[in-house]
This record gives C-alpha cells, structure tokens and sequence, in this order.
C-alpha cells in the first residue's frame, strides 16, 4: 500500500522537474540584445529607378515634301533607321521610309492624270463643237434678218396690211438675231469656263505627280548637325523605331540630344510622392558605370499621378536636374 502512494507521487515530481530543467535550459541559452538610444538626425531615404534625358534637344524631321497635304500622304512606314546611340555628323545618313507606299501613290496619280488629261482634251473638242453649232445658228439669224428686210422694203407696193406683217417678220427676225449672239457670247464663257476647269484639274494632278516623283528621290532622313542619336519618344512611352509610322501630324523621327544639359525622368509611388519637393537634392548612380555618382536636384513635380499598367496604384512623375557633364553619360 505504502509502494504505490510513493510511485503515484515520485511520477509527477519527475515530469515537473524535467519541464523545469528544459525550460530553465532555454531561457539560459537565448541570446539577450541590446541598442544604446542615440540622440541624431532620422534620414528618410526614398530609391527609385529613371533614365538619362537631354533637357534641350533638337529634333530630325521627315523630308519637308512629305509635309504637304497635297500630296495626299497621310503616313509613312520606316524601313530602315540607325540605331540608337549611334553618333553622327552633319548630312550622315539616319533613316529611309517606304518607297513601296510612294511608289504606288506615283501609279495612282498617273493613272488620273492620264483620265484628266483625256477629259480636257475632250472638253476642248466638244467646246468647239458647241461653239460651231452656236456661229452656225447666228449665220442662219442674219441669213433670216436679210431676208425679212428685202421683204419689208419691196411690201410698199403692197397693203397696209401686208406691209405691216412684213415689218413684224423683219423686227422678229433681228431680235432673234440678237438673242443668237448674246446666246453664243453665254455659252462661249461656259465652255471656256468647262476647259479651264479640267485644265485646272490636269495640272493639278501633274503637279501632284512630279512632287511624288520628287519625294520618291528624297526618302532617305539625314541628320542636319552633328551628335548622338536617340528615338523619338511620345510621352505615353511609344518610341519611333523602325517599322513606326510618321507623316505630317508626327513629323519628328529622332532627336540629338545637348550633352551638357541632362535631367533624370522617374516615377514615384503615391506613398512616397508627399516627401518630394522642388530643390531637394538627388545622389544618383548609373547601371552602366557603377563606380559614377552624380549629384542633382529635383526640379519638377507632377500635381496629377499617373496609373501603372495592371495595377489601382499611381505613381507621379519627378524631374531631376543632373549637375556637371559626363563624356560617358547618354540620354
């Protein structure tokens, strides 16, 4: 009786020991950490990514020709472009557009110059025609007058009657006469009218037509100074490549950019954006040459955020003016 009060109470004694040791063990082991509080100056440090941009730059243009709307080109395709970066000098080639699209314009425009050409030539010989008819018709008029006036002087011999009627025929036939030639003067200044008008549509055509011929030869872009070359870039992010189209509303294919005046372009999230003010001052690194920093100030702040792709958030744009130049440094 005595053994098994003493083994019922030895059991519990043992497992509240062995907690207490593996507890008492855990808390000997752990690692105590301490910080000594410092009194300082909280830094809140903002990364974000951008690009190089030449504050001031200088645009390379489509041929002046393709600019006019007469030509009836709305747009063309590059076919061929440099590539970006690529340093060039005064009259160096940069781009060509498709020959293709003008190529078929210049079939189009002869075709209808050829119609146009036949219809004022056809004008001309139906005005004739016309013409003919009308001078035909005031000869037979005086023919008529000529006649009724004979009449008219030989009835004196007759009635009163019949000297009358005479008279009437005779003046009938000179208003008739009259109304001949001023009929004839009305539809020579229509006819003529007519011929001018297809003559006018002729020239035009061919106008239209040694222009495209003349822009056919003047397709190829080159640069007009001397610099680096870099796409041009629509400020929703499109970028004039090879393959992009551009015409006389988009007339802009590439840009040199001045070296000496470079800014930074990035977007902030909407978290951040309240600690960024005008005048703050940037230290930025390069991707390319991670041993360059460059120091800037912030110069721009965008009141309206912008919407990421697939995403609720915005973010607003940050200009940063880069201080200094670097020969390495490209937009």
């Amino acid at each position: 009786m005595n053994t098994k009060k003493i083994l019922y109470v030895a059991i519990p004694t043992v497992l509240l020991l062995t907690l207490y040791l593996f507890f008492a063990k855990g808390e000997t082991d752990a690692t105590q950490i301490t910080v000594k509080v410092e009194r300082g100056t909280f830094q809140s440090i903002i990364f974000s990514s951008g690009q190089l941009e030449s504050e001031k730059s200088e645009s390379i243009q489509i041929p002046e020709k393709l600019r006019d709307r007469n030509l009836r080109i709305n747009e063309l395709a590059i076919t061929d472009m440099v590539e970006e970066g690529t340093l060039v000098d005064s009259g160096d080639y940069v781009a060509t557009l498709d020959h293709k699209a003008v190529e078929e314009q210049i079939k189009q425009a002869q075709d209808e110059m050829e119609r146009t050409l036949s219809e004022y030539e056809d004008s001309k010989i139906d005005s004739n025609l016309n013409l003919s008819n009308q001078r035909d018709l005031i000869v037979n008029a005086k023919l008529d007058m000529a006649e009724k006036r004979i009449i008219m002087e030989e009835s004196i011999y007759e009635s009163p009657s019949i000297q009358k009627k005479a008279s009437m025929d005779n003046d009938k036939a000179a208003r008739k006469l009259e109304q001949e030639q001023k009929a004839y003067k009305l539809k020579k200044q229509q006819e003529e009218n007519r011929v001018q008008r297809r003559y006018i549509s002729y020239r035009q055509i061919l106008e239209r037509y040694e222009e495209l011929k003349n822009l056919f030869t003047n397709l190829e872009v080159r640069a007009h100074k001397a610099g680096i070359i870099t796409y041009f870039k629509f400020p929703w992010g499109e970028v004039i490549k090879v393959g992009s189209k551009v015409g006389w509303y988009n007339s802009t294919i590439a840009t040199i950019p001045e070296m000496t005046n470079l800014i930074s372009r990035t977007y902030i999230n909407e978290i951040d954006i309240s600690k960024i003010k005008n005048g703050q001052k940037v230290n930025l690194g390069i991707d390319a040459f991670p041993e360059k920093q460059l120091n800037g100030e912030v110069i721009a702040v965008a009141n309206i955020g912008q919407a990421m792709p697939n995403s609720d958030a915005k973010v607003f744009e940050v200009k940063i003016k880069i201080f200094g130049a670097d020969k390495d440094l490209k937009p």
